[in-house]
């Protein structure tokens, strides 16, 4: 899944290396890791100026990593190497790491295409990796500078608040379970005192667990598992809210060190950001994988969408376009997202849904 902000740093990227002209057709050849690496960095996307296509992915396994993700993204594949033989294909990116068919792919390749062997493929991609990681520092450097700020200021409102609160909560306490308070208007009054005394309450708690920095309890975890009892937690709510949620898992999906509880609530509060749109059900699609040697979860939905301002802003704290919440939830998520040097990305537009 890709955002325009990394459609345009890819463009940048690209331009900068001066690795393809525009409208580049690129056939890879070998089904390995780096196969789908490369199918992840360029797809059909187009980035920017350029448009990168590839045309075909070869390897002579057809149960190749590489073979089966090119299968569900589209891509053409084939077991023979002769379908590189083609007119409209301006680089040919050899994985396979065997001489013997980077001289082969030498000799039947047509004169204009280049050839991008294993050795300089891996250096591309750690040179784009080296790039994104560092484009992703310095966004990071920024939002946590902004999120410092907003973290001080409710934490000080907090404060100030919460001792007065607490002595307004209990002298209404006291008063209500008085044996001398009879007026049956005054206990009514007492009771919407209480009340909304505990949701203020509630109110500060959150804004506190929000500007409270989290210490990561890191674990070898399985995301798969932990993914499928988040959603077996959240299924009485799904069902009364009438959603149907469909998963896909990927089987080789490694381990991977994390905060098990910190990384449950950023998916409880994803799944329930959909759950609880107005006066709408539908599916709720939930999906793990491998892409570029990280792993990619999707939380998608086929509810109204956002719009501009929304997308915008949905990460900013305490903005929110929904009656009685607090617009956290998805600023938490972000931070718990971040702190595990992760990123967070929403693509949607008004009327075909959100995927997260």
């Amino acid at each position: 899944m890709h955002n325009n902000r990394d459609l345009e740093d890819l463009a940048r990227i690209a331009a900068r290396l001066k690795i393809a002209p525009r409208n580049t057709k690129v056939a890879i050849v070998g089904g390995g890791k780096e196969s789908r690496l490369f199918q992840d960095l360029f797809g059909t996307n187009s980035f920017g100026p350029l448009l990168v296509t590839i045309q075909v992915v070869v390897d002579l396994d057809p149960l190749a990593p590489g073979i089966l993700a090119a299968q569900e993204k589209g891509i053409p594949t084939s077991l023979e190497l002769t379908a590189i033989i083609r007119e409209d294909i301006d680089i040919i990116i050899e994985l396979t790491g065997d001489g013997q068919v980077r001289d082969q792919i030498m000799a039947i390749k047509p004169p204009h295409v280049q050839v991008m062997d294993h050795v300089s493929a891996g250096l591309f991609l750690d040179m784009i990796r080296i790039d994104q990681e560092r484009v992703k520092v310095e966004r990071k450097r920024s939002y946590a500078r902004r999120l410092e700020l907003v973290a001080e200021l409710a934490s000080f409102i907090a404060h100030e608040i919460r001792n007065p609160l607490v002595s307004i909560g209990g002298f209404a306490r006291s008063v209500f379970n008085s044996p001398r308070l009879t007026d049956h208007s005054d206990q009514h009054k007492l009771r919407i005192v209480i009340d909304e005394t505990n949701r203020l309450e509630q109110v500060l708690k959150r804004i506190m667990e929000y500007a409270r920095p989290h210490e990561l309890l890191r674990q070898e975890t399985d995301l798969n598992v932990l993914v499928r009892e988040t959603v077996a937690m959240l299924d009485a709510q799904i069902r009364a809210h009438q959603w149907r949620v469909q998963t896909s898992f990927d089987p080789d999906l490694p381990s991977f060190q994390m905060d098990r509880e910190l990384i449950k609530q950023a998916l409880i509060n994803l799944i329930k950001n959909s759950l609880e749109c107005q006066d709408c059900s539908g599916t709720l699609t939930i999906k793990t994988q491998i892409q570029l040697s990280s792993a990619l979860i999707t939380v998608s939905d086929d509810g109204p969408g956002m719009d501009s301002h929304t997308l915008a802003n949905v990460f900013n704290p305490f903005f929110t376009t929904k009656e009685k919440t607090l617009g956290l939830g998805l600023a938490m998520t972000r931070r718990i997202i971040e702190d595990h040097d992760g990123e967070i990305k929403i693509t949607t537009s008004p009327g075909q849904g959100v995927s997260v």
